[in-house]
């Protein structure tokens, strides 16, 4: 009986044993489990975490101007009721109507115009005679003539330029220009407004301001433009009814920036683009000068001149850079031996620094530029940079290059 007692106290404590090794077994194991469970967590959700760099987007630095528009435009008339079509494009030779209650007001009888168009056509035929006596127009004569339009005082214009065109230094298309315009003024003088034919092809518009005869084509050389974008002029910019033929094939604009604002600069026969509301336009530059703090710009542009028919000053905006960029977390960016860059999660799971070249900071993440065929330069060297799809690292301080993760 005794031996049978101490059997049973003997098996008891032998089944706690077990059942205690157990315990510790299960309890071991459940610790691996949660150890296991937390460092997939923490691959997962914070070492494994990557973003998906998504297709590029475009991105451009721009610069706002005031912009002078000049059109090669022929005047019928500054004054009086034109019975015409407007906006039409005609060619050479069109019936373009009467003008009613016509009024010679150019200051010019059709004795003055042929020995004009004589002597110009003297000075075409003897250009290098006069060469010697051509200078630039002064900023006192420009200051004049635009107080003349202001003063709608076309008389004293067209006298100032009777008197001193062979003083300036004209280019030989400009003074094509000009014999073709006082041929005009004497049709329209001879005929007195009545029954007019196009002497030049274009669009017809009644929208006068007075700076046609002063600007055009071929006089770039002798404007400063500081002075016909003042906000004065601007402001006191105004149309009145007459009749000109504008050449709708192109047109130019000119305006000045700061040379600090500048990150591209431009030579003669540069592409530029400039962007006016919504519209982009692209464009040649023709004309530049560049000063210690600005530099002048004149570009030529053939395309959408309907936008700008019947306007001579103009905001716009000049699309100084535009590029290719890719936008990624903020977070993501480390710097390796002083350049930035990101982790990037190869295909095969193994860890690689990309370099990147930032273009603009967000509040929570960065526009990089998506390089030149995927290549960035670093240290005068084209390197490799993240591209679409890219998965970049989100916590690059839980991983270093060379790491293979799932």
């Amino acid at each position: 009986m005794k031996n049978n007692n101490r059997l049973n106290r003997k098996h008891i404590r032998k089944n706690k044993k077990t059942q205690k090794t157990r315990r510790k077994f299960f309890m071991l194991l459940f610790f691996l489990l949660i150890c296991i469970l937390l460092r997939n967590t923490y691959v997962n959700l914070y070492k494994n975490r990557v973003y998906t760099v998504k297709s590029s987007s475009d991105y451009e630095k721009s610069i706002d101007t005031n912009a002078l528009v000049i059109k090669d435009e022929y005047i019928y008339s500054t004054r009086g009721k034109i019975k015409t079509d407007e906006e039409n494009r005609i060619s050479i030779n069109t019936d373009i109507g009467t003008i009613e209650e016509y009024i010679n007001n150019t200051g010019l009888d059709l004795n003055i115009l042929h020995k004009e168009i004589d002597d110009s056509n003297d000075y075409l035929e003897n250009f290098n005679k006069y060469r010697y006596k051509r200078q630039k127009i002064s900023k006192d004569n420009l200051l004049n003539i635009v107080s003349n339009i202001k003063n709608e005082d076309y008389e004293s214009n067209n006298t100032w330029l009777e008197d001193n065109y062979k003083n300036f230094n004209y280019s030989l298309d400009e003074i094509y220009s000009y014999i073709q315009k006082m041929t005009i003024t004497e049709e329209v003088i001879s005929k007195q407004g009545q029954n007019l034919k196009s002497l030049n092809s274009g669009i017809v518009s009644t929208n006068i301001d007075g700076y046609e005869d002063i600007y055009n084509f071929y006089n770039l050389n002798n404007f400063s433009n500081d002075i016909f974008i003042s906000d004065e002029i601007i402001d006191n910019n105004s149309h009145k009814k007459g009749l000109k033929i504008i050449n709708n094939t192109h047109y130019l604009l000119s305006f000045t920036v700061e040379n600090e604002k500048l990150s591209h600069h431009y030579d003669m026969d540069s592409p530029i683009k400039i962007k006016f509301n919504d519209t982009y336009i692209n464009g040649k530059v023709v004309g530049i000068k560049i000063d210690d703090k600005n530099t002048h710009i004149s570009i030529l542009c053939e395309e959408n001149f309907e936008l700008f028919k019947d306007l001579r000053f103009v905001k716009l905006e000049l699309i100084n850079f535009s590029t290719k960029t890719y936008e990624i977390p903020k977070k993501s960016i480390i710097n390796k031996d002083d350049q930035d860059g990101v982790f990037v999660k190869e295909a095969s799971g193994i860890i690689k620094f990309y370099p990147i070249e930032k273009l603009k900071e967000k509040d929570k993440s960065v526009l990089i530029y998506a390089g030149i065929d995927g290549k960035i330069k670093v240290n005068d060297k084209e390197v490799k940079t993240i591209s679409a799809f890219s998965d970049v690292i989100l916590n690059p301080s839980a991983v270093k290059e060379g790491d293979l993760i799932n």
